[in-house]
């Protein structure tokens, strides 16, 4: 998939020669809640690859405390951004990376801020099974070797079974079923199941409904508007009677 790196160091699988490999795929979708409801990321703040990844994430933070700690990274890790680009020499990955990988793997890192690493908002996996047999089988190798040495294939060079099993392999990669999985994560309770379970409960409780609501609201500007002619008139009235008789 594009902009996806290939993970063989965590994701990858080694075969061995004299195998015949059949390596089935499926592939997995996730999609997580963007903040305020979740706290997914779309995009790495620094990642030579287009699409966010954990393991993305968690390699650039490595990178990172190696620049910090040894002054140098290793070959296979990508430059830091506006940093000095310099590769570790064997002395260096010997007395300063190996004693990181420890730490690192310790967790002792994780506090820092570039190595907290969310989900992503959408999640791409694709998880392989392997089942292996012997390769070639003992009548196809007989079989093979027969008809090297009948078209003189390999210039007389003898290709016998063993020859195979020591340099050739056979891998078949497919996919299991032709359809995507994909997992969609929803807001469990929403604002609109908030108003109706409270409305529900005044119902219930109070035989109260929207009606209800705009007679209290009703009430309440008529007492309001009351209140205030009558405070009105009473002001009014004291004014009166405290006003002076002409003689």
């Amino acid at each position: 998939s594009s902009g996806i790196n290939a993970e063989y160091g965590e994701y990858g699988m080694a075969l061995a020669p004299g195998t015949e490999n059949f390596i089935s795929l499926s592939y997995e979708r996730v999609r997580n809640l963007k903040p305020p409801y979740g706290d997914c990321v779309d995009e790495a703040s620094w990642d030579p690859y287009k699409n966010y990844s954990i393991s993305g994430c968690e390699r650039n933070c490595f990178t990172q405390v190696m620049v910090d700690k040894c002054g140098c990274r290793s070959y296979y890790l990508s430059k830091v951004p506006d940093r000095e680009d310099i590769e570790c020499n064997l002395q260096e990955e010997k007395e300063c990376v190996e004693e990181l990988i420890k730490q690192y793997h310790a967790g002792e890192f994780s506090n820092r801020t570039y190595c907290k690493c969310p989900d992503p908002c959408i999640a791409e996996t694709y998880l392989a099974t392997i089942s292996t047999a012997e390769y070639p089988a003992k009548n196809h190798g007989e079989a093979l070797e027969e008809r090297n040495k009948r078209n003189n294939v390999g210039n007389g060079e003898n290709r016998t079974v063993e020859f195979y099993r020591e340099n050739f392999m056979k891998v078949h990669i497919y996919f299991e079923i032709l359809s995507i999985k994909e997992v969609e994560k929803v807001m469990s309770y929403k604002w609109s199941n908030l108003m109706g379970d409270v409305g529900g409960q005044l119902g219930l409780f109070l035989g109260a409904n929207i009606v209800t609501i705009f007679e209290f609201i009703d009430f309440y500007l008529r007492l309001l508007w009351y209140n205030c002619i009558a405070k009105y008139f009473l002001k009014r009235h004291i004014s009166k009677n405290n006003h002076p008789v002409p003689a």
